[in-house]
């Protein structure tokens, strides 16, 4: 979980500052609207605002969500401060001036709701500003205990834990939670995971500490390892024994642009289409240029499919075959295998295919025509290749002696009449003057995957690498096996694969070759130019939006297969790029290549996930604690990853982020919301109790002084900690607020 430094994270501690608001001033007989209109006009305009751009009902839940977690923790301070016979003065939730009709006395209290409902506190004599009053008071917070203050200061934290943990129960109770499966999906080519053999489908039993992890167990383990330190990673295809899983020594790397310490894995998507609440995001169901949109009948928002045709009989498009249950969740014979899927995809790449899917409306079985894909291509561009960054452990490349930092610059294959096909660089035929067929580096893995399956008996590539200022040549055999494996081409490297030898490289931005006549010829581009930046012109949020140019993203020098993966990804296919030469702006668009063959057809799936729910109350409890301490320690993680550096502070985020989270969570599921309210409030907990002046935890620390030393702390130090707390969160709170328009504006 982000570590968020919330609005509404208050505690007794804002108390000395003696919030002070219009209405709780004399009112010299001014009506209530004349002392406060400036905060009704301020405030009336928000909520109308909010009201009329989103949905009202999500907005109210989540204002109430918001006061619900300030209540619960000034209650706890409220409740411990009168079991201590503290005088409690006031019990606000919310700032600013009362609402109209919200605020009473009862007894010796003023209880009310402020107009703004981020922030709320307690008022206790003899804390906080007022803390020179009532020093002959017994009731005064001042003059009790250290031990009753202690209480008192830590019952709003712990209050937050609790009704975290309370949310846990009732939703293992009531319904369950979605949580994502630590099933291997998509590797990062490159990565320690890629590195260290983890095939697509592999099922992760053990990372770190934790045994049988859900995904976000997964990434808590990694985000919040320490430099150098390696992790336990046992995994092994779904069903093996445990004997036949594989036990590995994996350490989190955090290199170039990545945020946070990675191992290069993603987990699966499921076999649904996104639902129609989803359309706001996603404003058509499939890619908007792609096989998919092409579809005959059309795919619809939450789509489920069951079926394809049989890739054994690719030509037969009338025999549907339906997808088998997932045995990684053999639990739900109606959870059917994705992979199994993804493999049917890849066999029947480029060639039209039946897709069989359930309407979610009707719940009517339905096939559905899709056409062949293939790849998009700037038409006539081949970019240079780049160096090999990574060998994967025990592969061909690395039994051959390949190293990292070499660069391809010929392939040689033979066929089964013993012909030779050679692949070359421009760079490499003007050395030896002969002849071949131009090495393209974003076609090489295809071009290979094409050559393995038509060959018959041994398989070998040879290639001839630079290496330094001398060249070598290597060959090695095909290993079959990674076939299948989706290793994926992602941020910040960006690098490329062939899967079957082990090889991750990067290709350059420097164009190596135009193909004469071709389109990029014809607008001007030359051998030698360099690409630095790129943007693709998107859809709008609407259908009937006019689509605009996304913003410009910066390339370094190795970076083009960001460029082409944008190619198959995008929902449009106008892209401009901006060469070094001049600063020369080329707008074109990317094309299919036909001879070129595609298994994604552009098909947009939501996230694997599995219902976790307990059988009895017993269990919920159990469950429900397992949760809120994985939270609790992970945030410590957090906090610790964060003042070590080995997570990013761009990966913080503020009221904004949270706010924005809590609409959307609130838009879609009401369990949902419940466990982001249990979430934040353990995190406002752990927050709250750092050991910062103006915090919870800044009292705390206070305390402990005066429990060990038998006087408090002087007024001059406290004071000054104070302040200089109060500038650090409001330093932070301006820096995450900065953070969270950044990220939208961006």
């Amino acid at each position: 979980m982000e570590n968020r430094h919330d609005s509404q994270d208050t505690s007794p501690t804002e108390d000395t500052f003696s919030p002070s608001f219009p209405n709780e001033r004399p009112n010299n007989g001014d009506s209530w609207v004349k002392r406060n209109g400036l905060w009704l006009v301020l405030m009336v305009s928000a909520f109308a605002y909010f009201m009329t751009q989103f949905n009202a009902l999500s907005v109210i839940m989540v204002v109430v969500g918001i006061s619900l977690l300030i209540f619960v923790h000034e209650l706890g301070h409220f409740l411990v401060a009168k079991w201590c016979n503290v005088h409690v003065q006031t019990f606000s939730i919310g700032l600013g001036p009362a609402i109209p009709g919200c605020s009473f006395r009862w007894g010796e209290t003023t209880y009310k709701i402020g107009f703004i409902p981020l922030g709320g506190y307690v008022k206790m004599v003899g804390e906080g500003a007022d803390e020179a009053d009532g020093n002959d008071d017994p009731r005064s917070f001042k003059n009790k205990s250290v031990s009753q203050r202690m209480a008192i200061i830590s019952a709003g934290v712990t209050m937050n834990i609790i009704f975290g943990f309370a949310c846990f129960v009732y939703v293992y109770m009531a319904h369950g939670e979605k949580r994502v499966p630590a099933v291997i999906d998509g590797i990062e080519a490159g990565s320690a995971a890629w590195q260290n053999g983890i095939h697509s489908g592999d099922v992760v039993q053990q990372i770190g500490s934790k045994r049988h992890p859900y995904f976000d167990d997964f990434q808590f383990q990694v985000m919040n390892s320490v430099r150098g330190e390696k992790l336990d990673l046992v995994f092994g295809p779904p069903g093996v024994p445990e004997e036949d899983l594989t036990h590995l020594k994996v350490e989190p790397q955090r290199r170039d642009q990545d945020q946070k310490p990675i191992v290069g894995v993603n987990s699966p998507p499921g076999l649904q289409l996104y639902p129609e609440s989803f359309k706001k995001y996603r404003p058509f169901p499939v890619r908007k240029e792609s096989a998919a949109a092409e579809a005959q009948p059309s795919f619809e928002f939450g789509d489920e499919i069951v079926g394809t045709s049989d890739p054994v009989h690719p030509d037969d498009l009338e025999k549907v075959v339906p997808l088998p249950v997932d045995p990684r969740n053999p639990g739900d014979p109606e959870h059917r295998d994705y992979f199994e899927f993804y493999r049917r995809l890849e066999r029947l790449a480029g060639k039209p295919m039946v897709i069989q899917v359930r309407r979610q409306e009707s719940a009517q079985i339905e096939n559905l025509l899709v056409p062949g894909e293939f790849y998009y291509v700037l038409d006539g561009l081949l970019m240079e290749m780049g160096e090999i960054v990574a060998l994967r452990f025990d592969s061909p490349a690395e039994k051959v002696g390949l190293q990292v930092k070499d660069v391809i610059e010929e392939v040689h294959l033979t066929d089964n009449q013993n012909h030779t096909l050679r692949f070359t660089t421009k760079a490499r035929q003007a050395v030896t003057g002969e002849s071949a067929e131009a090495l393209d580096p974003t076609r090489l893995p295809f071009e290979l995957s094409k050559w393995a399956s038509s060959k018959s008996g041994d398989r070998k590539v040879t290639l001839v690498v630079r290496r330094g200022a001398s060249t070598q040549s290597f060959t090695l055999d095909w290993d079959d096996r990674w076939r299948f494996n989706n290793e994926g081409t992602i941020p910040p490297r960006w690098s490329m694969s062939i899967p079957c030898l082990g090889i991750a490289y990067q290709v350059n931005t420097t164009v190596a070759q135009v193909v004469p006549g071709s389109a990029v010829a014809k607008l001007g581009i030359r051998p030698g130019d360099v690409v630095q930046a790129f943007r693709f012109k998107n859809v709008g949020k609407k259908p009937t939006d006019e689509p605009q140019y996304d913003a410009w993203i910066d390339l370094k020098s190795n970076d083009w297969a960001q460029v082409f993966m944008y190619c198959q990804a995008a929902n449009l296919k106008d892209v401009t790029l901006r060469l070094r030469r001049d600063n020369i702006e080329i707008s074109l668009r990317a094309v299919r290549d036909k001879s070129w063959p595609m298994a994604d057809r552009g098909i947009a799936l939501m996230p694997d996930t599995r219902l976790v729910k307990a059988e009895n109350a017993g269990q919920a409890v159990a469950m429900g604690w397992q949760r809120t301490w994985d939270f609790i320690t992970g945030i410590y993680g957090n906090l610790r990853s964060l003042a070590t550096n080995r997570v990013s502070h761009e990966m913080m985020s503020g009221p904004i982020g949270v706010v924005e989270l809590a609409y959307t969570v609130a838009d879609e599921d009401n369990y949902q919301f419940i466990l982001f309210l249990a979430i934040i409030s353990i995190n406002l907990a752990i927050v709250n109790f750092l050991p910062i002046p103006v915090l919870d935890g800044g009292h705390m620390m206070f305390l402990i002084y005066e429990k060990l030393c038998r006087r408090p702390a002087s007024r001059q130090i406290r004071v000054a900690t104070t302040y200089l707390g109060l500038a650090l969160i409001v330093s932070l709170m301006v820096f995450v607020i900065y953070l969270d328009l950044k990220r939208k504006l961006t």
